[in-house]
């Protein structure tokens, strides 16, 4: 019986091609550069179907600039053999270069224009993105593993039934300074998918022979998501102002987890081990098949669990049993917690229940947006229990500044208001109620302090305009007020 389905979809790797080279002679060397003309033009027509953008017109450069070469080259009678082998190379990893660049856009339709993006898995109500971990400045190359380990956890363990999750593994590394960096692509890519939720890193080398592993969860400014904003208006008693909560910290840093050398080289291993298939929930049973991350098997359905195994099927056929945390231990463990919190997030996100407990290792703004994120769920039906999760958070004086605690006091501010109003209404018609104005100074006065550590929030400034209105406070009204509309 199938139980729930669950589906991931592995884009192709791009396979880098090595060519190899003898020494020509002289005619030797004018024949093959020849062939390297050749190629540059295949390559020039080829950059001539791609979308019109800074990237694109990087690589044309460097095929102007190639073919400029190889025509000084054949002014030269006596040329370096090395020089040709050189721009040979070049011309093989420019060719990669627009390999990978084609992989990113196959899925783009070819209607003219502005080409945008089939989405994957639009059946799926509730859509995340995974992508390979950045190792611009690291040689772990344990990127695709982190992501790999990550995505299968998600998809293994989510709450959600209706989930797809993407994994996007390749095509996202800069090779120089004048490429697309590695988050704008991250935002490229998905511009048009109306992903929930789009989860991202980097792995950096540290003193001392050490790895960094920084994990990144982004909301995506979507009308499919619940990042535009939530609005509160004041009964007409205190004057009617509307108050809003918007979510401006929409890009948060989950964790930091350093590794060893050796923990570094786990992390590979357990990706390998979780890849491969069994014929039971069990590490010794027989192999079945593997999770391929060439595009063999390019999508799959998880049909049922034992545990903490569960059973995948191909859509081709064939298919077995996997598991994350029979071989993600120790340290390992503590990465799981970046899978856990997503999936706690995308889960209040489609709509259920949380308790507000977030695992021990994320970062303080990742806590932030899981409580605001939970708050915002429940603050239209239950406000107190929205004020009760923020008021968990683990803001205090020190950390006002911290990433996302501008959101949370926003909110807070809503939250309070909203909830005491509720409990001194009473018999009265909503617009009737009227609130003491020392107890909205004192809210005012809590959300002035957090506009201190970020004095460009619009929305805590516009609240405060609203609420030191009814305070009565005009001078700090026309501050806030005018403050405001120097930031629109």
């Amino acid at each position: 019986m199938i139980r729930y389905q669950r589906r991931l979809l592995f884009p192709l790797v791009a396979v880098a091609v090595v060519l190899s080279w003898a020494m020509p002679s002289r005619a030797g060397m004018e024949v093959n550069q020849d062939r390297e003309y050749r190629r540059l033009e295949d390559a020039q027509g080829e950059l001539g179907q791609f979308p019109d953008d800074s990237e694109t017109a990087e690589l044309i450069s460097q095929v102007n600039e190639l073919r400029l070469q190889l025509d000084m080259m054949g002014l030269t009678p006596d040329a370096d053999p090395s020089k040709i082998g050189s721009i040979k190379q070049r011309i093989g990893d420019l060719e990669r270069r627009i390999g990978i660049r084609r992989k990113m856009i196959t899925q783009f339709n070819s209607d003219g224009g502005l080409q945008r993006e089939r989405r994957f898995f639009p059946d799926a109500r509730n859509r995340i993105a995974v992508f390979t971990y950045d190792e611009a400045y690291s040689i772990a190359e344990i990127g695709n593993a982190v992501s790999f380990i990550l995505s299968k956890k998600m998809l293994f363990s989510s709450r959600v039934r209706s989930l797809g999750i993407v994994n996007y593994q390749d095509g996202l590394s800069p090779s120089g300074s004048r490429d697309v960096s590695y988050f704008d692509k991250v935002d490229r890519i998905t511009a048009d998918q109306g992903y929930l939720l789009q989860l991202w890193g980097q792995v950096t080398s540290v003193e001392g022979g050490g790895i960094m592993v920084d994990s990144f969860l982004q909301v995506p400014w979507s009308p499919e998501n619940l990042s535009r904003g939530l609005d509160f208006n004041l009964p007409k008693a205190m004057g009617g102002g509307r108050l809003t909560a918007r979510l401006e910290a929409n890009r948060i840093r989950i964790q930091s987890l350093k590794l060893s050398k050796d923990e570094a080289g786990q992390i590979r291993s357990v990706a390998d081990k979780v890849a491969v298939l069994r014929s039971a929930p069990d590490a010794s049973a027989p192999v079945t098949g593997r999770i391929q991350e060439d595009g063999s098997n390019r999508s799959y359905t998880l049909v049922e669990s034992s545990g903490d195994w569960v059973r995948l099927a191909f859509g081709e056929g064939g298919g077995g049993w996997t598991s994350v945390e029979q071989f993600c231990v120790d340290t390992c463990r503590r990465l799981l917690d970046v899978a856990a919190y997503s999936n706690e997030l995308t889960a209040i996100m489609a709509g259920a229940e949380t308790s507000g407990r977030f695992p021990d290792s994320i970062t303080p703004e990742a806590k932030n947006l899981g409580l605001t994120m939970a708050a915002r769920g429940v603050f239209k039906d239950n406000p107190s229990r929205a004020l009760e999760l923020l008021q968990s958070s683990p803001i205090n004086e020190k950390n006002k500044s911290t990433l996302g605690s501008t959101d949370l006091s926003n909110l807070t501010a809503l939250a309070s208001i909203s909830s005491r109003i509720r409990r001194s209404q009473g018999d009265q018609a909503f617009d009737d109620v009227q609130l003491e104005r020392g107890e909205i100074a004192n809210i005012a006065e809590d959300l002035a302090r957090t506009s201190v550590a970020d004095p460009r929030s619009l929305s805590t400034l516009e609240n405060l305009e609203v609420l030191f209105g009814y305070t009565g406070d005009r001078e700090r009204q026309a501050v806030a007020a005018e403050i405001a509309k120097s930031l629109k």
